[in-house]
């Protein structure tokens, strides 16, 4: 076997982000009034959400090929049949490489699902968020993306990004962001991590 073709595997990943996914997975409708929240949309409840492939191979200067997933991502269908693809990243801390990751996963996930011609490829880019546990006052509430093509066309977009530290409790439930209970029990009480979610995914309605 060719050691420059062997695949590498990053197990990415702190108990933030498994209770992420958990969260994510075992509650998904608790996305919605999130996704509202972090894009200002105006999902009603109901609609359908569909999870797609996280994982996906990249490849660097050395001709190996590297399996990244990103924390999530899935499709909400409207009532009207509008569709709308997410990436939504869960980061326990503010650092530099959240803006080049969030970029790798958005092009790779655009190009994997492209629509391509004979002499043309048109991709989209999904919604894409930053759900961010602790920050400070510092830390952005959004990451600026620009893309510069041939003939300096320019390509930017904002990437929101959703702090705990802004949310009481009591907003949390006026809200109905119930998604984020387990992270301000994070932020807020000593307890270990799986008495947090023994205490929150009753209250999940799948």
């Amino acid at each position: 076997m060719d050691e420059n073709k062997k695949t590498t595997e990053t197990n990415s990943g702190t108990p933030f982000d498994d209770v992420f996914r958990t969260m994510v997975n075992d509650c998904k409708r608790l996305l919605l009034p999130v996704l509202n929240e972090m894009f200002h949309y105006s999902y009603e409840g109901d609609e359908e959400i569909e999870f797609l492939p996280t994982e996906r191979y990249l490849h660097n200067l050395d001709d190996k090929s590297e399996r990244r997933g990103s924390d999530s991502a899935f499709k909400v269908t409207g009532k009207d049949g509008y569709e709308r693809n997410y990436i939504i990243e869960c980061q326990s801390k503010p650092d530099n490489s959240m803006a080049v990751r969030i970029l790798e996963y958005g092009i790779k996930f655009a190009i994997d699902n492209a629509d391509k011609e004979k002499n043309k490829i048109s991709i989209h880019i999904p919604n894409t968020g930053v759900f961010q546990l602790r920050s400070t006052k510092n830390t952005p509430d959004n990451i600026q993306v620009e893309i510069v093509a041939p003939q300096n066309n320019k390509l930017s977009y904002s990437v929101p990004v959703l702090k705990m530290r802004n949310y009481s409790l009591e907003e949390i439930f006026t809200k109905n962001l119930s998604f984020m209970l387990p992270f301000y029990m994070f932020n807020n009480y000593s307890t270990t991590i799986e008495q947090k979610m023994i205490r929150i995914l009753p209250y999940c309605h799948i």
